[in-house]
Parts: structure tokens; C-alpha cells; sequence
């Protein structure tokens, strides 16, 4: 008589991971809930000042619950905790998956998409929208005056190139070239500034790209704006 398959208990590790990202959680809850509560309270949003408040602190919210589940995963991914479900996808159609919903979520801002490609990638279709949501909060957190996020692609060889450009202008054209990562010629290394960033996002960002095959790195310049560059490995 065979025995039953028994599931694997979470281990310790995994287990303490959890009840972290609960424990930070917890109060971020109660700081949403008070504050549609003052919100509902301001009938028909009659002072304007008032519901913007209000609007920022749900925004901040929401960015602090996405950092704990970027950083909380970045542990996963380190201890080798993190399952990943690859599958072969169309790009196309897994940017429309992933931001279908982004002009709503983010009202102060305007996302807009190019070229964007029906070649083939491998991903794990969840931890991608995870980590473009997360660099779209980070891109608007970082850049006070960001008004337009585009999302773009080219292919080169054997891999797609991917950036996420913040602009200040909401009506600016998208500037020509594509960015590499670590890849700079002299001429964008004057308008660019490739940076190693010590923040959770694009760390978190750099591992999930890494484990796909490809690479991430983020570029400023003066004006206050910012290119996440990513790669993924095309699939034939």
C-alpha cells in the first residue's frame, strides 16, 4: 500500500519570512482603512485640498505594501525560497496583461507603450507585473515631477531590449535610441548617468531579471528623470 503524498511543511525560514511581511503590513492596513473613513467623511470630495491628502497617503501606502513584498521576495529569491512558474509567453501580449490597468491605477501619471513586440520570452507572468508595478511606484516616488512613463522594446541578437523611461513632460515625444544595460556609448554617457542602486526595487528588479536570463540597470540624468533598462533572452 503506497502512503500518501504528504505536501512539504513551509520551513522556519519561510515561515519567519511570512509573518514579517505580515507583521509590516499590518498597520499599513489600518492607515488605508482610517483614511477612506476621513474620506467618506469629506462628502462628494468638497475640500480639494483635503482629498488630495488623502490621495497621497493611499499612494505612499500602496508603495510601502509593494517595498514589503519586493523585499520579502529579494529574501525568498536569496535563501532560494522563491518558486518560479516560467513559461514561454508573447511579449505583447504579457506588457498588456501586466499593464492593462496602470492609466487607472496611476491617475497623476500617463503610461504609454512602443514598439512593442510579439517576439517570445520565458517569464514568470506574475513576478513580471509584480516587478513593473513596483518600478512604475518607484519611478513616480523617486520622480516628484514625473508626468509620463513610457514602456518600450527593441530586439538585438538574441535578446529584447526593454526600457521604462520616466519624463516631466506629459506631452513630450519619446526621445530616439534604445538603452542598454551597462552598455553606454560616450555620447548617452553625457546626457546619462548609469547608477548602482541600493534600494530594494531595483535590486529586487536585478534578481528577477537575472533569473530570466537577462540583466537591469538604472539610469539618471539632470533633469530629474529615469530609464529602467532591462533584457530578456529571446525565445525562437
Amino acid at each position: 500500500m503506497t502512503k500518501p503524498i504528504v505536501p512539504d511543511e513551509p520551513s522556519s525560514e519561510e515561515q519567519f519570512i511570512d509573518m514579517v511581511n505580515h507583521e509590516l503590513k499590518s498597520p499599513l492596513a489600518t492607515i488605508k482603512i482610517s483614511a477612506e473613513i476621513l474620506q467618506k467623511r469629506n462628502q462628494q470630495g468638497q475640500d480639494l485640498h483635503f482629498s488630495e491628502s488623502i490621495e497621497k497617503i493611499n499612494s505612499r501606502v500602496d508603495y510601502l505594501a509593494s517595498l514589503i513584498n519586493d523585499y520579502t521576495d529579494l529574501i525568498r529569491i536569496q535563501s532560494e525560497l522563491l518558486n518560479f512558474k516560467d513559461e514561454i509567453c508573447v511579449f505583447s501580449e504579457l506588457v498588456y496583461e501586466s499593464t492593462c490597468d496602470f492609466n487607472f491605477k496611476f491617475k497623476r501619471l500617463k503610461f504609454e507603450k512602443y514598439g512593442i513586440t510579439k517576439y517570445k520570452v520565458s517569464v514568470d507572468k506574475e513576478r513580471f507585473r509584480q516587478v513593473i508595478l513596483s518600478l512604475v511606484k518607484y519611478i513616480e516616488k523617486i520622480s516628484d515631477a514625473c508626468k509620463k512613463i513610457s514602456l518600450y522594446s527593441k530586439s538585438k541578437g538574441d535578446f529584447l531590449i526593454i526600457n521604462l523611461r520616466s519624463s516631466n513632460n506629459k506631452d513630450k515625444k519619446r526621445e530616439a535610441g534604445i538603452f542598454e544595460p551597462g552598455k553606454l556609448t560616450s555620447y548617452q554617457s553625457k546626457l546619462w548617468k548609469e547608477k548602482t542602486e541600493l534600494r530594494i526595487t531595483p535590486v529586487f528588479a536585478a534578481e528577477i531579471f537575472k533569473h530570466c536570463g537577462g540583466k537591469f540597470s538604472v539610469l539618471y540624468n539632470k533633469k530629474a528623470e529615469i530609464i529602467c533598462c532591462f533584457t530578456l533572452p529571446l525565445i525562437s
